[in-house]
């Protein structure tokens, strides 16, 4: 007679249990030790509404462009975005800055933009820092002196500025010295930074005004009195 041996319960379910296992590392990329790639999803925060755009509506990194100047100047535009520096006073910068909340893809476009707009009887907005704010103006590129060669793309001739609520939280950018040239930098205009290598403040000239400060890298600075002992003329 030949007897038929019957798999014990608990072995059935062990099987099972290792058929379905397998399944999932397959399902899975297979039982290989090979990690899985996987690309985080692009999180795009919530934004208050704001009103219709009475012009064009543009990101900031399509007003400020990939080179040193916008390619939209002398366009009237509407941009949007978060307060992140508040100058408006007269003593001051007279405008902000704003930035877009969601960066794009291409590296060399600054998300940040000046708004220069003066306060005045029929423009009296005041924003915030952390506004999510709504600005037409005209696109123009500011120069600091004749002498200057340096623009700051900023928008102008300013509109309609709106405050439509609460914006998200701004994350700065981190840069680090030195930089292989100033042209770098353009990337970086009129967003928020954050340098957090030691530096040393060499000048506060416009600091009550601009809030403007000259800070090389922290390094040991020469002077006259610090190299040899300080002698009077008449000796």
């Amino acid at each position: 007679m030949t007897l038929l041996k019957m798999p014990s319960p608990l072995a059935t379910l062990w099987r099972l249990a290792g058929a379905v296992l397998l399944a999932t590392l397959a399902a899975c990329g297979g039982g290989d030790d090979t990690p899985v790639t996987t690309t985080p999803p692009v999180v795009t925060p919530t934004l208050p509404t704001c009103p219709a755009a009475p012009s064009t509506l543009l990101d900031i990194t399509a007003v400020q462009g990939a080179g040193a100047l916008s390619p939209h100047v002398g366009e009237i535009v509407t941009v949007r975005g978060v307060v992140t520096g508040d100058f408006q006073a007269d003593t001051e910068l007279k405008g902000f800055f704003i930035q877009q909340p969601v960066a794009d893809a291409d590296p060399a476009t600054s998300e940040g933009l000046f708004i220069y707009a003066p306060m005045t009887a029929t423009l009296s907005t005041d924003v915030a820092k952390g506004d999510y704010v709504q600005v037409s103006g005209t696109v123009a590129e500011f120069q600091s002196g004749t002498a200057s060669a340096a623009r700051l793309t900023e928008l102008g001739d300013v509109t309609a500025i709106s405050v439509c609520g609460a914006g998200p939280t701004i994350t700065p950018r981190m840069i680090t010295w030195p930089v292989t040239s100033a042209a770098d930098l353009e990337a970086v205009e009129g967003m928020l930074v954050e340098i957090q290598q030691p530096m040393t403040v060499t000048e506060v000239l416009n600091l009550g005004r601009y809030g403007e400060l000259c800070c090389p890298l922290a390094a040991a600075f020469s002077s006259p009195t610090t190299t040899r002992a300080h002698r009077h003329p008449s000796k």
